[in-house]
């Protein structure tokens, strides 16, 4: 493996619709130094034969059977021999200076881990941007156990410098998928600290049938997964209990109702009972928002 700068690692599943897109992305940035570990996670598509059309020099393919996209990030990162590394998603786009303010964001602040900027959302095309999240990295246990609207922990946001998660054993959960990004964050925060900065963007897809936007049994599952992780670890700080459990019984209850499963009642019952003045003010002010909305 070659020393470059950045190493983009790419966990790659059945792309071909929106592989091209990506990596073209990545070809078109300022910064130059930098080459893909693209790891194809057992597809049977077209992915390989989009991906042989772009310049194999900056490109390293490795292949493993369909095990999930932690382990294609982790194998990714694994091979990487780079300063930093980005975990990149293969329906995401960077743009142009997205590599290159992020470098010299961390190369001018050696105390940092990583670092992050805005997500652009967009529906179509980046020209249709339908929301705009802050990157969570400057106060990360709120930012994800009690669900800040305004901060998105999307992986391709952020550069990580590598060294240090090699220092500490630092990969992603191969037990989680879709909440694999909050762990790894909170993991992270243990050790080192990472920052928010107004830098190039990351424009991110929101594709209707993508992991994260399809209510499933599965992805409740890793979300059940991921806060019985939380609670072995210890990661839920005292003072942020109630509302962090409210949350996790709430989403939980809720998630298991709108696909018709019963075990939504017994979430939610727990919930009403433990945290009872939670579920009050929560819903009266999510009730009180969606007539609010119906009246515009």
């Amino acid at each position: 493996m070659s020393r470059e700068k950045i190493s983009v690692i790419i966990p790659a599943f059945n792309a071909g619709k929106y592989i091209n897109k990506c990596i073209k992305s990545i070809f078109m940035q300022s910064f130059t130094d930098w080459k893909i570990i693209l790891v194809n996670d057992g597809s049977t598509d077209n992915t390989l034969e989009i991906v042989n059309t772009f310049s194999q020099s900056k490109i390293i393919v490795l292949n493993q059977s369909n095990r999930g996209v932690s382990e294609a990030r982790n194998k990714g990162f694994l091979a990487s021999q780079s300063k930093y590394v980005v975990f990149f998603d293969s329906d995401d786009m960077m743009s142009p200076d997205f590599l290159e303010s992020r470098y010299i964001f961390l190369e001018n602040k050696p105390e940092l881990c990583y670092c992050c900027s805005d997500v652009f959302k967009f529906a179509n095309s980046p020209d249709e941007i339908i929301y705009i999240y802050k990157g969570c990295a400057n106060n990360v246990i709120p930012e994800i156990l009690l669900y800040s609207p305004e901060h998105a922990t999307v992986p391709s946001n952020y550069m990580f410098k590598r060294e240090t998660l090699i220092d500490y054993k630092l990969l992603f959960n191969p037990l989680l998928s879709s909440t694999a990004d909050k762990l790894f964050l909170l993991e992270l925060n243990e050790f080192s600290k990472g920052e928010y900065f107004h830098g190039s963007p990351l424009l991110y897809w929101a594709r209707s049938d993508s992991m994260s936007n399809r209510l499933t049994s599965a992805l409740i599952s890793d979300n059940e997964q991921f806060y019985y992780l939380l609670q072995m670890n210890n990661f839920i700080p005292k003072k942020l209990k109630r509302e962090a459990h409210f949350y996790k019984y709430s989403i939980l209850a809720f998630s298991h109702l709108k696909i018709k499963k019963i075990k939504g009642l017994q979430y939610l019952l727990i919930g009403l009972i433990k945290y009872p003045d939670y579920f009050i003010i929560k819903m009266s002010k999510r009730i009180l928002y969606r007539f609010k909305s119906s009246k515009k």
